[in-house]
């Protein structure tokens, strides 16, 4: 895999790792807070993003690092419920993703890549700001992705 194709799914994938979607059930019957929970995170999370920022906690080698850092305030990642897309420059890229756990404005997300390798990450809603931490290596860091109006 060539190193932009690299940097680009490194990118997208840790900010995508922030990322969600279960929907809630609609059967009546007794209150389950938790799918209530990650219902209202879905919401919150569905729409188009930016990637702000991403700081990974083992530093990137140089080009790598630059061809990262080329993606912030222009890559967006939308989310419908079931599926992101990243788009920045040199990439597009699709992803299924999972909330897998919600409450207040925190949510943990798994995204998945096209062999099924989860990636996971722990998140927090900051008014239009989603801040997430990545927990699976290579992309283990913190990252930004703000609302796109």
């Amino acid at each position: 895999m060539s190193i932009v194709r690299r940097a680009a799914l490194g990118a997208a994938c840790a900010a995508a790792v922030c990322l969600t979607g279960c929907g809630g059930s609609s059967s009546a019957g007794p209150r389950d807070a938790t799918a209530e929970s990650i219902a209202s995170a879905d919401q919150r999370l569905r729409g188009r993003w930016v990637l702000v920022s991403y700081r990974p906690d083992i530093p990137l080698e140089p080009v790598l690092a630059m061809l990262v850092s080329t993606q912030f305030e222009h890559m967006t990642i939308q989310f419908d419920g079931l599926n992101m897309q990243a788009e920045g420059p040199g990439i597009n890229v699709h992803r299924k993703y999972k909330i897998s756990e919600a409450y207040a404005d925190h949510f943990r997300a798994q995204v998945f890549d096209e062999f099924g390798v989860s990636y996971d990450s722990s998140n927090d809603f900051r008014g239009d700001l989603l801040e997430l931490r990545a927990l699976t290596n290579p992309w283990r860091g913190t990252g930004t992705l703000r609302r796109v109006p």
